[in-house]
């Protein structure tokens, strides 16, 4: 699959998915691909699609977000404007049909586990099928729409076209992934898609840019002059979206042809749209004309028609005016009132009809009368026409709140902006309310909103919007997704890789490690395997961990210090081991191995691994020059980091040790020492093997599972096609379309892959102690004890029977914590094993000295015990997956087990382990059993993945690429001492009231002088340092190698005060090269910023921390890699509020580092 490339595509598509209605709108992008008219086109073609079906010529932009179901079929009937229309038509038969309404809202409730939705119930996933039908149906006729208007262009490939769509702010990362799995669904894009091609954008956001490019130039109103500053209120169907933000001046990127922005508020989205102006309408109809709840709760469905009315005629344009309130008092003005004519009222199969309130109702005066239809099919006629209803009493019990709400959330984002603001945008459907648009122009003063600017087609100002987004993507200038270093660069004086003529590969892992060694100057370069090792005859009587059996090119991962070890240092030591010698060693000393307890002591864990990779490595270069002749200064060296407790926090870690244990000297080029994390190593070997040219896919996904005896490790990682700039440009010459590269003779020598961990859990697992656990209980339940004849001890119980010669207590034999029986039934697995003939009895030896024994039926054995340990396993594996949301990506094509958790000489048996273990996970994450894959190779390598990784990378290292950041992020932070209210309050907190409240929210600041702050001198350092008002603080550097911040890390950046304050921390970017910036401060015009984060900083009576012995109150910025995205979060511990994470396209680019 070819790199994704924005200029591979011929047209945008914009979708406005809104609550109640919603819009497309598209335009041709070919133009654009032209160079010179990407950067001065300022105006290009918006079509919006308007001729929606069955509207007989009517002219819509937006249509309701509407469908109609047979109820039987469960089949889609209608949809949009035509479903609405059909619904509201009395004289058409609803029999069997289900009206679908306002399901955007319910998507937030629905949860996805891999590729499957997750619904509460059978009834809900409707909403999912109806927003499935809708995208599919609006789409399939938008391209129709575009194929009519693109017959002097000629076809269009469905391939080529890109997609921008919408969502309310507070929508989640889970939201927006289920929202894109659906898009698949419905046929938008496709798995094998590169997730550029569909983006999913806030509608806040998209609002701002139609304000920005549209709206401001057409009123004439505000230019976007660096340090202006606005607020954009989009208030629409289901929720009001605010954010107001600062013009930083022209955008460079897009070669001056827009401004640039900092988003100075972040969005307060809450769910006051004009669906709740409706509901607000049904619930007073329903109190009009029903008595009791029951009845309003039995009939809350028959106001369609006269909801439409409303809806239609009465909602867009209500007003209360003073003329209004004045014809109020006059008892004689009839024109104040609004009138509901009854034949709209939709009662079918009514059971009977109190008309609670009589001054609603009034006679018959429009011709005709109205007419009920009864359970017993009587037509009976009442002389009752009309409903009529006061604008007061609309005003008050359907407009107030909803637009009380909207109000108050304008005045709260602009106090909390602390800037004068110049303009103000009113936007959306709700947004051309006249009596919304009053309300505000009253509150203008008051609020300080600076001018109110509304818009006639303010209700596509998120579609057009979106639109201009992805516009943009082409405008810029191609970019290369990889930086090419070559590992022998002739100019690179410091390392010639001619010189070297042996490759060697080295795996320490966390129980065993291995070696191969390569020839580099042969033709066929074969890595050699090193399959003798020191005290290896000791392999068959070592007790190992798992009790399986370990090949012969695998050596221990393990020392033995003679005496007591108190404080480890380097060096060899005179009763130092290592290896096979390490355990079996009977001398008195401490046996060091790997373990979460070492991860905690980092410094002795460095000695641990300098001492034990200079015993590793000096054996295998006098094994390789024995076997070669050739000199160890004519080696090279790759050698693997094992992370599964995160031993290392970066490659110089490991480098230091390497450099302590003689492998490398301090003068060494880092080339000559190739260092790589083992999970990578091991998923280069997979992506090597069932990806790569094999895939058709811009991204491949896979989990790796690695068992070891004490705990689980489970890593993510993310395989994606990159291009450099100069293929990007011979595909676009071609013209060719993104699938086209696989058709390429020589694909494989112009294929990039970045292989990548994006996140990682490691959990305490010891399975081995779990299943001797689940044993013992097993056999020793219920069981009766008594002697025979020949005075042997017999325990009876319905399904097995114990034996022994020589205890006169069951307890004696078995105790799962003593090594008889742990023993025993490990030598079984390993020797005896077999599920063949789940009928029969097997026999297991607990104690063959003393003759104790077990017979027990296969099928007891998988039911009681095997299985409840994976179940176990499982339990934990699905208790992290869920807490990490491990596996929240839409689609995982394999899941690789590695290790072994226990293992038999029956490979049958095996097989049946692995089979048990690949069920329990397929409940977990949701993949296909025939998607996961047990790790072999043959009977001699198995379990050697890691190892042929570790080659493969040693013998092209030109071919692994890591991530790196195309800018450079800082922070700017500021904090006064702020007010206090009471949560949703407009007055400040009243002396000694604080303490009463559990909660209280920060409001303004009491004075203009800042609390002084202060920070991390570096992201690892203890040292604080004082911060100035313009200070700068680095948090990723451009070039910065992203391989470590997976998404549960990130980069933190910790700030602290003495006391309570408001916090405005702002980020800013720049794209200069890092030795290019010429300081680090706010007035340096080489940074812009692009966000600030409002950050409540508060005391609590338990979390204080105390520096130098005073007290500090803490908060920290956070930045994560998140594919393309760079990923801010903002967190302060006793805040009473969370802020709201911020994203920033990178389009990070990935490198070769050695």
């Amino acid at each position: 699959m070819a790199a994704f490339s924005y200029h591979n595509y011929d047209s945008v598509i914009s979708i406005d998915f809104g609550t109640t209605y919603s819009g497309t709108c598209y335009t041709f992008t070919s133009k654009l691909k032209d160079e010179e008219a990407r950067k001065n086109i300022r105006d290009v073609q918006v079509i919006h699609v308007t001729d929606w079906p069955e509207q007989k010529g009517k002219k819509l932009l937006k249509i309701p977000t509407v469908c109609i179901y047979n109820s039987r079929t469960n089949k889609l009937f209608k949809w949009g404007a035509d479903a609405f229309k059909y619904w509201n038509d009395t004289s058409k038969s609803h029999d069997n049909m289900k009206y679908v309404e306002k399901f955007k809202l319910k998507l937030q409730s629905t949860r996805t586990k891999g590729k499957q939705i997750l619904l509460e119930n059978d009834d809900g996933s409707l909403h999912v099928k109806a927003t499935n039908d809708f995208l599919k149906a609006i789409y399939e006729y938008t391209f129709k729409e575009m194929e009519k208007a693109s017959i002097e262009r000629g076809a269009i490939d469905k391939s080529r076209i890109r997609f921008v769509l919408t969502v309310p702010a507070q929508w989640t990362d889970d939201d927006r992934k289920l929202l894109r799995l659906i898009c698949i669904e419905a046929g938008l894009i496709s798995e094998k898609d590169h997730e550029n091609r569909m983006h999913i954008i806030n509608e806040s956001f998209a609002s701002t840019i139609y304000c920005e490019r549209d709206l401001a130039s057409r009123s004439g109103a505000m230019n976007f002059e660096k340090g202006k500053r606005y607020l954009i209120c989009d208030a629409g169907g289901g929720t009001v979206d605010l954010a107001t933000y600062e013009s930083t001046g022209p955008d460079e990127e897009l070669h001056n042809l827009c401004n640039g922005r900092c988003q100075l508020t972040f969005d307060r989205g809450q769910n006051c749209g004009s669906v709740f102006v409706d509901e607000k309408m049904k619930d007073l109809l329903l109190e009009i004309v029903f008595v009791n709840e029951e009845e309003r709760v039995t009939y809350k469905d028959v106001f369609g028609g006269l909801l439409k009315q409303f809806i239609d005629s009465e909602k867009p344009n209500f007003d209360y005016t003073e003329e209004d309130e004045e014809a109020e008092n006059d008892d004689e003005d009839d024109d104040n009132n609004i009138y509901y004519h009854l034949t709209n009222l939709d009662i079918r199969n009514f059971s009977r009809s109190t008309l609670s309130q009589s001054k609603y109702f009034g006679p018959a005066n429009f011709g005709g009368e109205a007419t009920f239809n009864f359970n017993e099919m009587l037509a009976k006629k009442a002389n009752i026409q009309y409903i009529t209803i006061s604008k007061k009493e609309i005003k008050e019990k359907v407009f107030d709140k909803v637009v009380d709400d909207t109000l108050k959330l304008v005045k709260r984002q602009i106090e909390r902006s602390n800037f004068d603001i110049k303009t103000t945008f009113l936007l959306g459907g709700f947004g051309k309310s006249p009596y919304l648009q009053k309300r505000l122009k009253e509150k203008q003063d008051i609020f300080k909103t600076g001018e109110i600017i509304t818009d006639t087609e303010g209700e596509s100002a998120a579609m057009r919007g979106a639109l201009y987004y992805g516009l943009d993507f082409i405008r810029r200038d191609e970019l290369s997704d990889i930086d090419q270093v070559s590992f022998n660069n002739e100019n690179d004086q410091s390392f010639k890789a001619n010189d070297h003529e042996v490759l060697i590969s080295i795996d320490v892992g966390y129980e065993f490690s291995s070696a191969t060694y390569t020839m580099l100057k042969t033709e066929k370069k074969e890595p050699i395997n090193i399959d003798k090792w020191p005290g290896d005859q000791n392999r068959e009587n070592i007790d190992w961990p798992n009790h399986r059996k370990v090949d012969k090119y695998k050596v221990p991962t393990a020392l033995f210090e003679a005496g007591e070890v108190e404080n480890l240092q380097v060096g060899a030591g005179a009763g130092l081991k290592w290896g096979y010698d390490a355990l079996a060693s009977n001398d008195n000393g401490s046996i060091i191995v790997p373990s979460s307890h070492l991860a905690l002591l980092r410094d002795d864990f460095k000695v641990f691994l300098a001492k034990y990779l200079r015993q590793l490595n000096d054996y295998i270069c006098r094994y390789v020059q024995s076997q070669t002749k050739i000199d160890r200064h004519k080696y090279r060296f790759c050698v693997t980091m094992e992370n599964s407790y995160r031993f290392f926090d970066s490659k110089e870690d490991m480098r230091e040790i390497a450099i302590d244990a003689g492998v490398i000297s301090k003068n060494d080029s880092s080339k000559r020492l190739l260092l790589i994390n083992r999970e990578d190593a091991c998923a280069i070997y997979h992506e090597n093997k069932h990806y790569g040219i094999k895939t058709d896919y811009h991204k491949n996904i896979f989990l790796q599972l690695f068992v070891a005896n004490d705990h689980i490790r489970l890593t993510v990682h993310q395989s994606t096609a990159i291009a450099t700039l100069d293929q990007k440009i011979e595909e676009q010459k071609k013209d060719r379309d993104p699938f086209s590269f696989l058709n390429d003779d020589n694909k494989a020598d112009r294929l990039f892959r970045n292989v990548r961990t994006t996140n990682s859990i490691t959990f305490p697992f010891k399975f081995i102690e779990r299943l001797v656990y689940n044993f013992d209980s097993f056999i020793t339940n219920d069981m009766t004890i008594e002697k025979n004849k020949s005075n042997e001890t017999i325990g009876k119980h319905p399904t097995h029977t114990f034996k022994c010669k020589t205890h006169d207590k069951r307890e004696e034999c078995f105790d799962y914590t003593e090594a008889n029986i742990r023993e025993g039934f490990l030598d079984y697995i390993k020797k005896n094993l077999d599920f063949d003939d789940n009928s029969k009895n097997q026999t297991i030896s607990i104690n063959k000295e003393k003759g104790c024994e077990i017979s027990i039926s296969v099928h007891d054995l998988i039911e009681f015990v095997f299985k409840i340990t994976y179940k176990e396993l499982a339990f934990n594996l699905r208790r992290y997956i869920t807490e990490r949301d491990i596996t929240s990506a839409f689609r995982i094509d394999n899941i690789f087990l590695m290790g072994t958790a226990v293992e038999s000489e029956q490979a049958e048996a095996n097989d049946f382990m692995f089979k048990i273990l690949a069920k329990e996970i397929t409940d977990i994450v949701s993949v296909d059993e025939e998607r996961i894959k047990l790790v072999k190779f043959n009977k001699e390598s198995e379990g050697q993945e890691v190892l042929k990784g570790v080659s493969f990378y040693g013998l092209n290292p030109e071919k692994h690429t890591q991530k790196i950041s195309r800018k450079s992020y800082a922070i700017h932070v500021i904090a006064f001492e702020p007010e206090k209210r009471k949560v949703g309050a407009d007055d400040p907190l009243k002396e000694g009231e604080e303490e009463e409240l559990k909660r209280t929210e920060f409001e303004f600041f009491k004075d203009e002088t800042p609390v002084p702050l202060e920070t991390q001198k570096d992201n690892k350092s203890t040292e604080i340092q004082q911060i100035t008002d313009d200070d700068l603080v680095p948090i990723m550097e451009k070039g910065t190698d992203t391989s470590y911040l997976e998404e549960l890390y990130g980069i933190n950046r910790r700030f602290f005060a003495k006391k309570e304050c408001l916090v405005y921390a702002t980020i800013y970017v720049t794209e200069i090269d890092r030795e290019k910036i010429t300081e680090w401060k706010i007035s340096n015009e080489q940074f812009r910023k692009i966000h600030q984060f409002e950050i409540e900083v508060r005391k609590s009576k338990n979390k204080n921390l105390k520096i130098d012995g005073e007290k500090r109150l803490d908060f920290s910025i956070r930045l994560y890699v998140d594919n393309q995205d760079t990923k801010f979060k903002a967190d302060s511990a006793n805040s009473a509020f969370i802020v709201p994470e911020y994203r920033y396209r990178d389009e990070f680019k990935v490198t070769n580092i050695y």
